[in-house]
């Protein structure tokens, strides 16, 4: 029967009013979130089926507190689904806080994990597209500003825009980009015109070289930011997948991270930002050409302060050195002696060796290699020490039950000509200003 009532609103005004009181309802509920439930909400919001905590990298307190909040279902199987009407209305929120970049990021991620199950599925093809879309769309032009209603979640949104950026690609469960040697393709291609990327074999080898180095160099928890390949190559090794930042076109910084891996693909999006901005020194290099790959120590200040700091830090480390050349415990070789007066040795060493001495005598023998291709200024991490077998023992025992930042992630024994050899090694990058 058709409506007559003469306080009946037209069908289309009435459906705009629910929008709008839904909309200020979701907004209230999102803007009591913390950043990282926020960040989650996100990420999962563009998947049209349910997925896994894992798939999204997601830890149990932000789950709780988006399914305390009611934005956030989690089913039988303990996958989690967003309603179409909250994810409606956080898309439609994101879009008028100008946040689309964040959105777009999201879906990224959503083909990366569907492409990474083996089989071509019209979820990635829509996560693709819809990526695409959102990367296009660049309006000009401005938005008229948000209501006083609205205008908390609006404020709630932009408040943490750095901070989702960042989480969209380290939250995410990147064990599931399964190596593909298009994933940096894609990348390069997407990031705009450059020159030729680098064919696959010396690419392959040098991705291989740089990923066991990180792997093994790099300080366990340290956030390491990679293009999908380098990631799924890292995560291979064993690299937590909340330790990853996942960088692709569109992307606004490294700098949630400690480390980035500058291959081919990270050149094209941040092009001559990435030495001059972000990662001013190598820790590592691997490959040549177009293949290259850095291991680049990011800069959270800049790069003129970072620079700054070190060279203080150098300087540091060169008092410390002479002071242990003078203490009566430490004998050292020529070479030990040169690096030590130069200022060359990590901070932590220093302070470790300091410790050591003040209870057994100390014979160091040298302080390991740089990096290959390590930009000079960085520090040397690695100590080798000679002793009877009991205070080796000793000191084994002392050095291996430190904690962070003093616990090395690698101090083993090893018989020498004149007792035991004790090889102690810190992980990359060198924290500064631990003399001050």
């Amino acid at each position: 029967m058709p409506r007559t009532e003469p306080t009946e609103l037209a069908e289309t005004t009435a459906e705009q009013i629910a929008s709008m009181a839904g909309d200020l309802m979701f907004g209230d509920l999102f803007g009591r979130l913390g950043t990282a439930a926020r960040s989650l909400l996100i990420r999962a919001s563009v998947f049209r089926v349910p997925v896994t905590a894992e798939a999204l990298g997601a830890r149990p307190g932000p789950i709780a507190e988006c399914e305390a909040a009611g934005l956030l279902v989690i089913g039988p199987g303990h996958e989690l689904v967003v309603h179409r009407w909250t994810a409606g209305a956080l898309h439609r929120q994101l879009a008028e806080a100008g946040l689309g970049a964040q959105l777009a990021a999201a879906h990224r991620q959503a083909a990366a994990y569907w492409l990474s199950r083996g089989a071509v599925s019209p979820e990635s093809g829509y996560h693709q597209r819809r990526a695409a879309e959102l990367t296009r769309v660049a309006d000009p032009a401005p938005r008229p500003g948000p209501s006083l209603l609205r205008r908390g979640a609006v404020l709630a949104l932009a408040a943490v825009s750095v901070a989702l950026a960042v989480e969209a690609g380290r939250a995410l469960a990147v064990p599931h980009l399964a190596s593909a040697e298009g994933s940096a393709g894609a990348l390069s291609s997407a990031a705009g015109p450059s020159v030729a990327g680098p064919s696959v074999a010396p690419a392959s080898a040098a991705r291989d070289q740089a990923a066991a180095w990180v792997a093994g160099q790099v300080s366990g928890g340290a956030v390491l930011a990679c293009d999908p390949a380098m990631c799924a190559a890292l995560a291979q090794r064993g690299v937590a997948a909340g330790d990853l930042l996942v960088l692709g076109p569109g992307a606004g910084d490294p700098l949630g991270s400690a480390v980035v891996v500058e291959t081919a693909a990270v050149r094209n999006i941040f092009g001559a930002r990435l030495v001059s901005v972000y990662a001013p020194e190598v820790l590592a290099s691997f490959g040549t050409g177009a293949a290259r790959i850095d291991v680049r120590i990011v800069a959270p200040d800049g790069t003129v302060a970072y620079r700054t700091a070190l060279a203080a830090d150098v300087r540091a480390r060169r008092a410390a050195g002479a002071q242990l050349l003078r203490a009566s415990r430490i004998t050292v070789t020529p070479s030990a002696r040169s690096a030590l007066a130069a200022g060359q040795v990590d901070a932590r060493l220093l302070i470790t060796l300091a410790a050591l001495a003040a209870s057994e005598p100390v014979r160091i023998d040298g302080f390991g290699s740089r990096g290959p291709g390590q930009s000079p200024g960085l520090a040397l991490r690695t100590a080798e020490i000679t002793a009877p077998a009991a205070p080796a023992r000793r000191m084994l025992t002392f050095v291996r039950a430190q904690r962070s930042p003093y616990l090395a992630i690698r101090a083993d024994l090893t018989p020498g000509p004149d007792g035991y050899v004790l090889t102690i090694e810190f992980g990359a990058p060198a924290p500064l200003g631990m003399l001050r």
